[in-house]
């Protein structure tokens, strides 16, 4: 089997180590070592879920174990999956037992899909994305990196979610509309038309709010724009 650790040990940490077990349960696969996070405490009063090693840079002294990000909010788990990847970093996909990925889709490395989420037909999902409870991708959808769409979010068919888009839980995306970068849609919105880069949408139909200043975890817009040309 092989090695494998959680960065992160909050409550997204205990879901992603429970497909970890079941995807043991079907197929002895991987050897949990413990999860990297920076709160020593992040597992007091929670039982059953092994160790935490120590901060996300202890990584540099193991022996390079396969890893996956369980940090929710996409611009948090960006800036850990860039400090991971200086330490050689190896990413694992996490594809629970009752989730489905159809034919012609490709999902990419360090990517979690929980129960019943569901990629269709010729849909691609990019890396470290995170698809929670019976979540969603429907034909010749896109979702690029870094995204979250959390339990039963629906991306429906041609639709895009650009870099770092987070939906919130019963969202849904209508078909072959784009989500800009880096935006935020509202538990139970639906997205009717494009949604601009760095937008938060609320409603429904949704309408767009403003966004707070940038904190400090989360990623520069710009910078972002500029690494990725």
């Amino acid at each position: 089997m092989n090695d494998l650790v959680i960065v992160g040990a909050g409550g997204l940490g205990r879901e992603v180590f429970w497909v970890l077990e079941e995807i043991n349960q079907c197929k002895p696969t991987w050897n949990f070592l413990g999860f990297l996070d920076n709160n020593p405490r992040a597992l007091d009063g929670f039982a059953g879920y092994g160790k935490i090693l120590g901060p996300v840079e202890m990584y540099r002294q193991l022996n390079r174990p396969h890893a996956v990000c369980a940090v929710g909010m996409p611009e948090v788990r960006w800036k850990i999956v860039k400090q991971m990847e200086e330490y050689g970093a190896r990413w694992a996909t996490l594809i629970d037992p009752d989730a489905t990925v159809g034919p012609g889709s490709s999902v990419g490395h360090g990517c979690v899909l929980r129960k019943r989420a569901i990629v269709t037909v010729n849909a691609f999902v990019g890396n470290h994305v995170f698809f929670g409870l019976g979540a969603q991708a429907s034909h010749d959808a896109r979702i690029d990196d870094y995204c979250t769409l959390c339990g039963h979010a629906d991306v429906n068919g041609g639709a895009v979610l650009e870099e770092g888009v987070f939906l919130g839980t019963h969202a849904c995306i209508m078909p072959k509309v784009t989500v800009g970068s880096w935006s935020r849609v509202g538990a139970g919105t639906v997205a009717i038309r494009n949604v601009p880069l760095d937008t938060t949408l609320f409603g429904v139909p949704g309408k767009s709010i403003k966004r707070p200043p940038i904190a400090p975890n989360r990623p520069n817009i710009d910078m972002l724009s500029k690494e990725a040309a």
